[in-house]
Order: structure tokens, then sequence, then C-alpha cells
């Protein structure tokens, strides 16, 4: 078998090709499976032949030479299959390579042909919408670079890194070249047919840039003249101060578009020069136009300076007294203004903006003076009736607004004491819920010193809390009560708070409670973990001392009743530890049940403590047969006690008081109960086999001095109480989980006649 599995794994056959590499691999990987099934029955021959050679076999030399040379095949053949699973790995490295060359090459072809388009823009949009795409070409372009450079330097690996075990079946180099090649040139292609299109999008950007540039420049003063050409219609202060402005900011305004249009003047001058694109029939009428319409623009503009000229100074008290009246208006809406800010902070900002206004407002009875006196010295004929009611209307204004202003100051103080209780309380929130995160983030810990620690973190905890998270939470009470008494217009809000706070800091004492209360239960499971855990030791200190135990086979007879004395001793130490386990396994089954979410960890420590006590057992089994003793009664015990486990178990399902709280569950429980009832008549022929072998084995006066048969006499006589416990605990379950159907029932078609 392994000489044709060695020529099978030695064959050379790899692919040529990704998908057949592929199937190669999945191959060896079968043939590797089926190779290393026969693993354990290569080490049970070697195991056996050790066995042979320890029992003196007559023809262990040949049972030998047979061994060493299966053993001798069998590495072999692993030493091929490694070999050939390299080879494998080093083709599909080479062979995906190749083929991300191929998927890169269509890739670049595929840029190739976008790259050659005729098309460069009809207008300005287009060309600098088609120039980003571009950048966006030559950004994939720059980055193939690195996947160019590092898919060749991959294949030349495979053709350079080869060892001479891999010299004969190695990819042919100049398939490896030709590759490589092919990849470097396509790339440089892509490379020139990207800057080629770069240079022709750049001129006609060129060229698209001085059509708009010209445009807007044409469109702008025809804009313009047409607003210098409308009528004036000025009919007060307003108007002329309208006017002044609009040319002072065309007059700006020219001042940058008369650079401008010579930019562009010059940029057409330059582009005829150098016969750009042949456009001169394009750029020259254009650069005519624009410098025609630019001159006539200019002496337009002339002409409504001096018109505005002659309207100043005419209705000038007009204008400040309208200016002073839209200023009180304006005014007015700011000081009567509903927004009381949204914090604290841009409350305080408000009250502190409104002390600006409320001196601008003080200092502004000034202007109103130089008003009046403005007014006393105008004419008697320039007094008409319009212009005479303005002046008391000022001074009305005026007080009102004052009086507005002191009534806002006093609503914005209201605004910002209830942003500060608001404040003060999302603090004092804020750290209860930091709190309530640190209670949360306390772990149990996986000792008993851990668990322990925590108990006493939380103690710790508590009285830091209660210390300062009680006169906070009264201070804002405090808060709120003043500012309730003080009949904030947001009460309601405001008692709504506090009584928030207070629920908070409520419900967060209620969880250091409840994570006290676990940490106390935390403490007891992880003392069941250190009981565990020492008996787990003691049972391997014991596993030690049966094993320093050993010598005794081949000496004469003095030395081995001494060790059959020192056996009998363990013996009676495993009898105490056998109770031990059995009563661990019971509290991890009720420890589990209280602690569900431990399970896991305890099942886990009770599958360790039973495996070793489970060796232990074995162990003292193996050394009562190595000095040839008949054991019955030791292994008597230990039937009896594997059976006394069982019964405990048994014991604790049969006498469990749990009620269902429905049918569904009634019915599970009773199916349950009926597959412990099976499991109890399965184990009924083991009970009778250890009470017919116990009083066979064991005499009805035990020997003076022998524990170990007034052990097994103790444990005969509770073995008979214990079982015939079980069958009437099992009878007094069965009869109440009847009762418990029967009621669920009832109960469940009675709900069903209310409801219907």
């Amino acid at each position: 078998k392994e000489t044709a599995n060695q020529r099978l794994v030695s064959t050379d056959t790899l692919g040529d090709d990704v998908a057949a590499v592929e199937a190669s691999i999945k191959k060896h990987e079968a043939i590797e499976t089926d190779i290393k099934a026969y693993e354990e029955r290569v080490m049970a021959l070697t195991e056996f032949a050790i066995e042979l050679s320890e029992e003196g076999y007559h023809d262990i030399a040949r049972i030998s030479r047979q061994n060493e040379s299966v053993t001798e095949l069998w590495h072999q053949l692993l030493a091929l299959l490694t070999s050939k699973r390299r080879r494998l790995e080093a083709s599909m490295g080479l062979r995906k390579v190749f083929q991300e060359m191929l998927d890169l090459i269509d890739y670049m072809d595929e840029m190739k042909i976008g790259l050659l388009s005729d098309d460069y823009g009809k207008h300005l949009a287009g060309v600098e919408d088609l120039l980003q795409k571009h950048s966006l070409v030559e950004a994939d372009v720059a980055a193939l670079a690195d996947r160019v450079a590092t898919l060749s330097a991959s294949a030349q690996k495979h053709a350079d890194d080869v060892s001479e075990e891999e010299e004969s079946y190695r990819v042919d180099p100049g398939l490896i070249a030709e590759r490589q090649e092919e990849l470097n040139s396509s790339y440089g292609e892509l490379q020139e047919f990207s800057s080629v299109r770069r240079s022709r999008l750049e001129d006609s950007l060129g060229v698209q840039q001085f059509c708009c540039d010209a445009d807007e420049e044409e469109a702008w003063l025809k804009e313009q003249q047409q607003i210098l050409d409308q009528d004036d219609h000025i009919r007060d202060m307003t108007g002329v101060q309208h006017m002044e402005r609009k040319q002072q900011g065309l007059e700006a305004e020219m001042i940058g578009h008369e650079r401008r249009v010579e930019s562009i003047v010059e940029s057409g001058n330059g582009m005829l020069l150098s016969d750009l694109f042949t456009a001169s029939t394009i750029i020259k009428p254009r650069v005519a136009s624009l410098d025609k319409n630019w001159a006539n623009f200019r002496q337009s503009a002339a002409t409504k300076r001096q018109r505005i000229e002659q309207y100043q100074f005419l209705y000038q008290y007009i204008a400040d007294a309208e200016e002073t009246v839209d200023w009180l208006s304006m005014m007015e809406q700011v000081v009567g203004s509903s927004e009381y800010g949204r914090d604290e902070y841009s409350t305080q900002a408000l009250m502190k903006k409104h002390e600006t206004i409320e001196e601008e407002l003080l200092n502004y009875e000034k202007v109103i003076s130089a008003l009046q006196l403005q007014f006393a010295q105008l004419a008697p004929e320039d007094k008409s009736e319009s212009v005479s009611r303005m002046e008391p209307r000022i001074a009305e204004l005026y007080t009102g607004l004052l009086d507005t202003s002191a009534r806002r100051r006093g609503e914005l103080k209201g605004a910002w004491e209830r942003h500060k209780f608001w404040r003060e309380s999302e603090l004092v929130e804020s750290w209860i819920a930091d709190k309530r995160a640190m209670v949360l983030s306390l772990e149990t810990g996986e000792d008993v010193v851990e668990a322990e620690r925590l108990r006493g973190r939380l103690s710790a905890l508590e009285v830091e809390v209660r210390a300062g998270g009680e006169g906070q939470v009264e201070r804002i009470d405090g808060m709120a009560r003043k500012l309730l008494e003080g009949g904030h217009r947001d009460g309601e809000e405001i008692e709504t708070r506090r009584d928030h706070i207070k629920e908070r800091w409520i419900e967060f004492l209620e969880l250091l409670q409840r994570r006290k209360a676990e940490a106390a239960a935390a403490s007891g499971l992880q003392e069941f973990y250190h009981t565990v855990d020492e008996t787990i030791k003691w049972i391997n200190e014991k596993a030690v001392l049966l094993e320093n135990s050993r010598g005794a086979e081949g000496k004469d007879l003095d030395a081995v009743l001494k060790e059959q004395r020192q056996l009998q001793a363990i013996e009676r130490d495993l009898l105490a530890l056998a109770d031990k386990v059995g009563t661990l396994n019971a509290d991890a089954k009720s420890l589990s049940g209280e602690h569900p979410e431990s399970a896991d960890g305890i099942g886990r420590r009770m599958d360790e403590l039973n495996r070793v006590w489970k060796d232990l057992s074995d162990q003292m089994t193996n050394r009562r047969a190595q000095l040839g003793e008949s054991g019955n009664l030791q292994v008597y015990l230990q039937d009896i006690v594997a059976f006394q486990a069982w019964l405990s178990d048994a014991y604790i399902r049969a006498s469990s008081n749990e009620l269902p709280s429905s049918v569904s569950q009634s019915e599970e429980k009773l199916k349950q109960h009926k597959e412990l009832n099976a499991e109890m008549n399965a184990y009924t022929p083991t009970y009778q086999n250890i009470t017919s072998s116990g009083k066979r084995i064991i005499p009805d006066a035990p020997a003076e001095g022998d524990d170990l048969q007034a052990e097994a006499k103790r444990r005969l006589v509770a073995v008979e109480s214990d079982w015939a416990m079980l069958w009437d605990a099992w009878e007094g379950r069965q009869e109440l989980l009847i009762a418990s159907l029967a009621y669920q029932s009832f109960k469940r078609d009675r709900e069903d006649r209310k409801s219907g």
C-alpha cells in the first residue's frame, strides 16, 4: 500500500492554468487525507511491536525489522507528500501571477480606448469635466505602475528562486520573460496615450476659457448698461444713497472688470499670434467687440456720476429722520426678540449683547437731540405736515424702546437661571451615568480573592457615591425649588427635570444593591471552583504517590506484600476522595441551576475533575493487576462508588419539587420523568449484580482492622436503602406531575373559554 502511494504522490502532473492546478491541489488533499488515515494503524503496529518486545516474544528480531521497514516507508511517504504540496503551491502562485498579468493587460486595453477618443469638449464645462476625468485616469495609470512592477517581480521570483529539487518542474524562464515584456509594453503604450490626450485637452481648455470669459464680460457690460440707462425717479435721500451705493459698487466693479477685460484681450491676441486651432475667425471679432463695448460703457458711467451729484443735499433732513425711525423700528424688533438662548452660555451671550444694545440706546439720545436741533433750524416753508409729524413719532418710539429693553433684561435673567439649573442637572445626571457604567464594568473575577475584592470595591463605591451623590441631588432639588417659588414660566419643565434626576439616582442605588448581591453569589461560585481545583490537586498528588509505589514486580514476596499494604492505604484515601467527587458533582448540578450563565465553566471544571479521578481509578486498577492480586474487593468498591454517584444524581432528578407553569412544560417534565424511569430500569441489573456480588464477596462480619471490607459493607447497606428511596421518590414525583398536567390543562381550557 505504501509503495503504491509513493508512486501516486511522486507524479509531477501540476496543470497549465489556475483551474488545472486547483484541481491538482484538491486531488492531492484527497490523497493526503487518505494516507494520513493510516497513521493510527502505523502507530498501532509500532506500539504492538513494542508490546511484543516487552513480553519477550521469541521472534522479536523479525518483528523489529518489519516494524522498522514500515516506519521508514511511512516517513518516506510523508516526505513525498510534503514535497508534492510545495510543488503544487509554487505552481499555483505562478499561474495566479500569469492570470493577474492577463487581467491587467485587458484592463489597460480598455483604458486605451477611452484615451483615443476625439471628444475634447464643446464648451468650458465640458473641457473641465474631461480634464477632471483625465486626472482620475492619470492617477489610475500611475497607480498601475506599482502593480505592474509587483507582478513582474513576482514572476521573476518564480524564475530565479528555484531549488535543485524544483529545477525539474519549473516553468520555462522564456515564457516568464515573454509575459513580463508584454505587460511592460502595454503599460508604456498606455502612458504615452495618456500624455497625448492631456496636451490636447489643455489646448482646448485655453480656447474655451477665452470664449467663456469674453461672454461673461459682454453679458456684464450689457446688464450694467441697461441699469445705467434706467430713469432715476429719486424721491428721497434713501433713493439718493441707494443710487450712490450702486454707483460706488459699479465703479469698484469696473476696476476689477477693466483688468479682466485687458487680460482677456491680451489672451486673445496671444492665441491669434500662436494660430492655436486656427481660431482667428472666432477670436479676432470677439476682441474688437469687447474693446468697443468697454469704451462706450465707461462714458455712460461718467455721465451717471454727474447726475447723482445733483441729488446730494436735497433730502438730508428727511433722510436723517427716516433713518432714525428705521433704526428705532429695527431696534424694537431686536429688543422685542423672543430668543432667550439654547443654553446657559448662549443666554449669557445674549445678556451681554443686550447690555451693549442698552448702552447703544442711551448713546443714541445724542442723535435724537441733534435731529431736533436740525428740525428747529428748518425754514418754516420746509416744515410740511409730513415732516412735522416725524419729531413726536421719533420721541414716542424711543421711549417705548427703553421700556421694552428693561423688560427683556429681566426675561433674559430668568432664562439664564433656568439654563444654569439645566446644566447643573445634566452634570449630576452624567455623574450618575458614569458611576453606573463603573458599577456595570466591574467584573466578577476568576477566583475567590477577585470575588471578595469585587465585594469590597462595591461597598467602598457605595460609601463614595452616597457621600457625593446625595449632596448633588439635594442641590438640584434646591435650585428647582427656588425657581418654582419665583414663578418661573418653565416651572412644569423644571419640576419634571428635577423628578427625573431623583428617579435616576434611585435607579442607580438599586443597581448598586443588585450588583452587591451578584458579587456575593459569585463569591460562593468561586469558592466552589477553589474546592474543585484543590480536589484535582489532591487527586494528582495521589496519582504521583501511586506511581512512586512501583518497583515490587520481579522481587521477593516481602516486597510485594509491602507494596500491597501501600496500595491498601492509598485505596482508603480514594474512598474518601470518591465521596468528595460525588458531593462536588451534586453541588455542580445545583450551582448550574442557580448560575445558568456559568454552567459552561462549571461543566468544564467538573469534566476535568471526573477525568483525573477516572485516570487515578484506572491507574489503581492497573497497579493491582500488575501485582497479581485478584482485586475483587477493590473492583467491587469502585463499582459501588460509581453506582452511588449515579444514585445520587438520579435521586436529585426524581425528588425535584419544581412545578411546571404550562401544559407544554408539564408534558415535557413527564417525558423527562419517563426517561428517568427507563434509565432506572436499565440500572436494575447493575443494582442486582452489586447486591449479589456484595453478599458473595463481603463476609457478614468483616475481619477486624480490614477497613476495605467495613467500607464495602457500609456502602452495600447504603445502596440498598438509597435504591428503595429512589423508587419511592420517582413514584411521588410521577403523581405530582400527573396532577400538575391535569391542573394546567384545566387552567388553559378555562382561559380559552374566557377569551372565546
